[in-house]
């Protein structure tokens, strides 16, 4: 009987023990396939962002299960309602791309594998409350097509890189703001600082040596009426210069260095804080040192997107021109509000014109209208004779990799991220 009642103690004992292991067995299991599902998870994440999306793809749509019968697809659908927001917009900032592959074997389960890369979350509108980078795709970056830098000096994005971010206002002003004499502080706000601010961009040409120059550019933000001034070097460059000549040993152009290309915004509000309001002037000021034969110097006003009217688009926030321009060779200037009827056609002041100097033949896309000021809207017409440009691409996807066991149906991993395009 002792026998008996020690087995049977034993058997009501070893019985939740037993059914321990098994739970723990079960466990042990599930969690070996979450491990091996969220580890292959985040490899193809991380394919995802190091390879081409058309190389992914490819891989994708050969991809064939352990039998050898294909099972992978790729399909693409554009989003057509954001995509209406955007006329004129190229169709791949808002087409998802949606890469899936069947009967994927890890650790002896199947699964179904989604990997999708959505261009739609960097691809909206910013509102105007939201501090995100939600338009990273649609906003206008500033590009120089055609040119080659090494060559030839380019200065671009510089000229207004302390005009803020989509999320940060303009630095500049807290940098004027903080020259204030401490009771003044108290009473000028940033506002009334940006409405007042002077811009003006000099660009100088000095020749460095006999057969180079070299070319600074400056930016100046300043308040005259609160006697405060902010000065930044944004370039500083040497270039060698070389002639082309034909065979009879006449000059034809140059090869290297004798170019300066200068694509400009005037001032950009990226972030839209200040409204509809503007800074007191822009000023660009060109200044060429350089003795011997004439420079060619190529203003390119910039402008934020290639909406015209013909494809108007109100979403994208409009560019401002230079209220003035002024040539310089040193010993006086010109001063440009608004061009002569004179370089109507090309917005040419060459070095052989009463208008131009000895050591410069100076071309612009700003052109005059009679009546109008410098500051008119580009046309269409204006833009194909632009040399430099805003030009909006896809620069950035939402990654999502999700792995969906075959059997259960259930997710059993998923892993998000960014992809720089």
């Amino acid at each position: 009987m002792e026998i008996l009642v020690s087995v049977a103690i034993l058997a009501v004992i070893c019985i939740p023990l037993f059914r321990g292991f098994g739970t723990s067995s079960y466990l042990n299991s599930r969690a070996m396939h979450t491990q091996n599902a969220t580890a292959y998870a985040k490899e193809v994440l991380e394919d995802m962002k190091r390879l081409p999306v058309s190389e992914f793809a490819e891989r994708i749509k050969a991809y064939t299960d352990k039998d050898g019968n294909p099972a992978g697809k790729v399909t693409k659908k554009t989003d057509a309602e954001l995509a209406g927001g955007f006329p004129g917009y190229p169709e791949e900032l808002f087409t998802v791309i949606q890469c899936e592959a069947g009967k994927v074997e890890l650790g002896g389960k199947l699964y179904h594998l989604e990997a999708v890369f959505d261009p739609r979350p960097y691809s909206a509108q910013i509102p105007e409350t939201d501090e995100s980078v939600a338009d990273i795709n649609v906003i206008g970056y500033s590009e120089v097509h055609g040119i080659d830098g090494l060559k030839y000096p380019v200065i671009s994005n510089e000229i207004n890189k302390q005009e803020g971010t989509k999320e940060t206002a303009a630095s500049y002003l807290y940098d004027l703001w903080w020259m204030l004499p401490e009771d003044k502080r108290n009473t000028v706000d940033i506002r009334s600082l940006y409405e007042k601010t002077k811009k003006t961009v000099d660009v100088i040409i000095k020749d460095s040596g006999s057969s180079a120059i070299k070319v600074l550019c400056d930016v100046t933000y300043e308040v005259p009426e609160l006697d405060i001034k902010k000065v930044f070097n944004v370039y500083n460059a040497q270039y060698e210069l070389k002639e082309q000549q034909d065979a009879e040993g006449n000059f034809t152009g140059w090869l290297s260095g004798g170019r300066v290309y200068i694509f400009a915004k005037a001032y950009k509000d990226q972030t839209g804080s200040m409204g509809s309001g503007m800074i007191a002037d822009n000023t660009i000021r060109i200044t060429n040192y350089h003795v011997g034969r004439p420079l060619e110097i190529y203003l390119v006003r910039g402008y934020y997107s290639e909406a015209t009217k013909d494809n108007p688009n109100p979403a994208v926030k409009t560019g401002v021109n230079f209220d003035y321009v002024i040539l310089s060779d040193g010993a006086t200037e010109k001063v440009y509000s608004s061009l002569s009827p004179l370089e109507e056609p090309t917005g040419e002041v060459l070095a052989d014109d009463t208008l131009g100097y000895p050591n410069m033949n100076f071309r612009t896309n700003i052109k005059k209208i009679k009546g109008e000021a410098l500051n008119r809207a580009l046309s269409a017409k204006d833009m194909e004779q632009t040399i430099g440009k805003d030009v909006s691409k896809l620069r950035c996807y939402q990654l999502t990799v999700i792995l969906t066991e075959e059997e259960s149906g259930k997710i059993a991993a998923q892993a998000v991220s960014a992809k720089e395009n």
